[in-house]
């Protein structure tokens, strides 16, 4: 279970537990009540019980590795055996804390889970008020559940590919003090498999930073085959793929964050512009075809779909893995059916010209 030089994952032994475990520190984080968070002082029979605790429950314990060095611990809990399991994390103290080693030490765990355990599901929990270990979980590719009193649940689903590929195709959330949005209508009902490709569908914030910041995530979780990024267009009539982002943030109207940016560069330092890496054109013509209004667009504007399509197209250079983003009208112009209806002839032409 290698991710890569830095970490890797082994199944803990008592030595390995009583060797991490001498130089552990409680994460005050971990507690909805800090002041129920006391030093931990290792004693080898407290160890030696909590050994036998976790083998009477049936967990699996696993350690992360950096080199032969032991940096945190994984557990798998609550397995079911090819239907699901519960991830917990800890790492062993601050050292380790912040530098990236969880969200890679998760990533492995969840591949472990998939393919070596064949299990399809993955879940974990955070306390609401432990900021950074629900951001690990998003970076590494879990999704919001639920939340319940103080906590968040979420969970990772296995994505089995089709023959020929993967498209993670993304929406957007309501905005603008509307109920719905069409881009998320649309997509779910796009189906899940088109041709030989697999659909991984995700509903994403309609706010500045925080849209391109969750979509990167999940790209690097998931490293799917094309990215596909879907908005609301209203005042528009046809399905139009966007040729061009712009490094700019201009918005008209507050974002669901209540933020107005103004003149903002999306990348600071950034190109002024960049191009769709999937084939728009195709795109366009393959929405026609189907007899739907489709026309290529040069503007996605200057509001969030701008400025997730930028941080995308910006992240993703030199990775091989195409982009672009489509813009759907709003419900009442162009019915829910019929926007998904031109989004699966545009994921028909992206995986016809899948040598891009």
């Amino acid at each position: 279970m290698q991710l890569s030089d830095t970490v890797s994952l082994r199944q803990m032994t008592p030595q390995m537990y009583h060797a991490y475990y001498r130089e552990y520190q409680n994460d005050p984080d971990l507690f909805l009540d800090k002041t129920q968070c006391k030093a931990f002082s290792y004693t080898p029979e407290w160890v030696d019980a909590y050994i036998r605790r976790q083998m009477e429950r049936k967990r699996l314990c696993l350690a992360v590795m950096l080199g032969d060095e032991i940096a945190g611990e994984i557990i798998l809990k609550d397995i079911v055996p090819r239907k699901s399991a519960t991830l917990g994390i800890c790492m062993k103290n601050d050292r380790y804390k912040g530098k990236g080693y969880g969200t890679q030490a998760e990533r492995l765990a969840a591949d472990f889970v998939f393919h070596t355990l064949d299990i399809p599901v993955l879940y974990a929990d955070s306390i609401l008020p432990n900021l950074r270990s629900r951001h690990v979980l998003e970076k590494a590719g879990f999704y919001p559940l639920r939340t319940e009193g103080n906590f968040q649940y979420y969970a990772m689903k296995r994505q089995d590919r089709g023959p020929d590929g993967l498209l993670l195709a993304t929406c957007f959330e309501p905005f603008g003090g509307e109920e719905s949005n069409a881009s998320a209508k649309a997509l779910a009902l796009l189906p899940e498999r088109i041709g030989a490709w697999s659909v991984v569908k995700q509903e994403l914030p309609v706010v500045f930073g925080l849209a391109g910041e969750k979509c990167r995530a999940l790209i690097d979780a998931l490293r799917p085959d094309a990215v596909l990024m879907l908005g609301q267009a209203g005042g528009r009539s046809a399905v139009p793929p966007e040729l061009v982002a712009r490094n700019l943030r201009w918005a008209r109207i507050p974002d669901n964050a209540g933020r107005s940016p103004k003149g903002e560069p999306v990348i600071p330092g950034g190109e002024d512009a960049l191009f769709a890496t999937l084939p728009v054109e195709a795109m366009t013509e393959a929405i026609r075809a189907a007899g739907l209004p489709g026309a290529l667009s040069a503007s996605a504007g200057l509001y969030v779909c701008n400025d997730l399509y930028y941080s995308v197209l910006h992240h993703l250079r030199g990775s091989g893995i195409p982009a672009a983003f489509l813009h759907l009208p709003a419900a009442e112009t162009l019915a829910p059916a019929r926007s998904a209806r031109a989004l699966e002839a545009a994921v028909g032409a992206i995986a016809r010209n899948a040598s891009y």
